[in-house]
This record gives C-alpha cells, sequence and structure tokens, in this order.
C-alpha cells in the first residue's frame, strides 16, 4: 500500500519525483510537471497534480518561502547550486495550483474524505507563499 497524505510531500508519487529532481535539477523538469497540468482540457490526472504540487514547492523554497515539510535532505540538494525562479515560471505555478484545486482528479480523491477541508487548506498555503516570491525582489 502507498503513503497518502494532505502534504505536498505525503504521498509516494510526490517523494519519487523531489528524489529524482534533486539528483538531477532542471528548470525542463519543473515546466514539464506544469504543462502536465496546465496543457490538460479535462480532468487533471492524480500524478500529475502531484508532480506540478511538488514542482511548485521547489520553486517556493528557492525563493525563499520553502515548506515545513520538505524534504530535508533533498532541500539540501536543491539549494546547494539553486536554480534561478523567474517570476513567470512562479506564475506558472500559482496557474497550475489553481487548476488542480477547480478541476483534477486529486482534488475529487480529496473530496471523498474527512481531509479534504485540511488538504484544500494546505493548497492554499502552498499558493499563498508563491504569491507572496512575487513580491520579494529576484
Amino acid at each position: 500500500m502507498g503513503t497518502w497524505g494532505i502534504g505536498s510531500f505525503d504521498n509516494d508519487g510526490a517523494i519519487d519525483w523531489i528524489m529524482d529532481f534533486a539528483e538531477e535539477q532542471s528548470l525542463a523538469k519543473l515546466h514539464s510537471a506544469f504543462r502536465m497540468v496546465s496543457d490538460e482540457n479535462g480532468t487533471i490526472e492524480s500524478i500529475d497534480a502531484e508532480e506540478a504540487i511538488v514542482a511548485a514547492e521547489v520553486c517556493a523554497a528557492l525563493r525563499g518561502n520553502v515548506s515545513i515539510d520538505f524534504p530535508d535532505e533533498e532541500l539540501v540538494e536543491i539549494t546547494r547550486e539553486p536554480l534561478l525562479i523567474s517570476n513567470e515560471l512562479i506564475t506558472t505555478s500559482i496557474k497550475c495550483i489553481n487548476s488542480i484545486l477547480s478541476k483534477s482528479e486529486l482534488k475529487e480523491l480529496w473530496e471523498e474524505t474527512a481531509d479534504f477541508d485540511n488538504w484544500n487548506e494546505d493548497m492554499k498555503e502552498l499558493s499563498d507563499r508563491l504569491q507572496a516570491c512575487l513580491m520579494k525582489a529576484t
């Protein structure tokens, strides 16, 4: 049985993605995770939503608004020689979080649980941290 929880890093897919990213960091990987959500006209697949959420967490962390739940080892790796995260990429990540909150399989799965409100608040907190990144100078 896989791991699944309300936090951005509380599922197997998210942990796999951040571990892979920490080993081989690139802006292309971030763009790819966001593109899977941005290009979707229908319901966003759960795995695509999970990966975009973690990619958004990476963007927030590299702009100084790291989640208290960010895995320590991966945080050390991504901040050793950090990628430059543009305001455009932050804006894209915010749009993806909004899409996930409105039309994703992940949202539908959480709506079926008693933890939906907590998950929703966690996603809004991520969106708020991303918004704060836009207020900071790059």
